[in-house]
């Protein structure tokens, strides 16, 4: 096997365990039982538990929270409102759609203790909050949405509120988005409005 091959395979080996026995069960030893290799040879790749989990984490954090293209000049459809609702709308799709890496972001806040992966956490969702802050900014000057409030942190609740969203999805419970996907979405930019629509 290729070393890139190889590597991407002890990451998706770490990634099941990570999502379905939690943070200690990824230890260099239950990943190579899993990939059918040697405890060493998952060593050449990683120095050890957290650099797994932290390996793992950078695989799937941009997937989940992918950086929006910006908006082409005079493109239909560019208002601030509607460029966040679209991504909004993407992101909880993929909390439906694509669980298991939410399930590792949200196993990982609970249980990391190290520090360094507890920075790549802040700064994972940090960097997913930045274009929702820079979309709220360009709404508050276009005058669609409240210029009260302090963007960063409006940022900050909306992904709080996906983290939530996919906390809670797993329970089926009978939420009033289960018949309207585009509910959850509708009721956070209520928040942001001016004025009702």
């Amino acid at each position: 096997m290729r070393k890139g091959e190889r590597k991407r395979q002890l990451l998706g080996h770490a990634r099941a365990l990570l999502t379905a026995d939690g943070l200690s069960a990824v230890t260099l030893e239950r990943v190579a039982v899993a990939a059918g290799v040697t405890p060493g040879v998952v060593g050449r790749y990683f120095d050890g538990p957290p650099s797994l989990v932290r390996a793992v984490l950078a695989d799937v954090l941009p997937a989940l929270l992918p950086v929006p293209e910006p908006a082409a000049e005079g493109e239909a459809g560019d208002d601030p409102q509607g460029r966040l609702q679209r991504l909004l709308e993407g992101y909880f799709s993929t909390a439906r759609g694509e669980p298991e890496g939410l399930r590792v972001v949200l196993r990982a806040l609970v249980e990391a203790a190290d520090h360094e992966t507890r920075v790549q956490l802040r700064d994972g969702l940090q960097a997913a909050a930045e274009p929702l802050a820079e979309l709220i900014r360009e709404g508050q000057q276009a005058g669609v949405f409240r210029r009260s409030l302090d963007a960063d942190a409006a940022a900050g609740e909306l992904l709080r509120a996906l983290l939530g969203y996919a906390l809670v999805g797993p329970l089926d419970l009978p939420l009033p988005a289960a018949d309207n996907p585009t509910q959850p979405v509708e009721y956070l930019l209520h928040g942001l409005l001016k004025t009702d629509v």
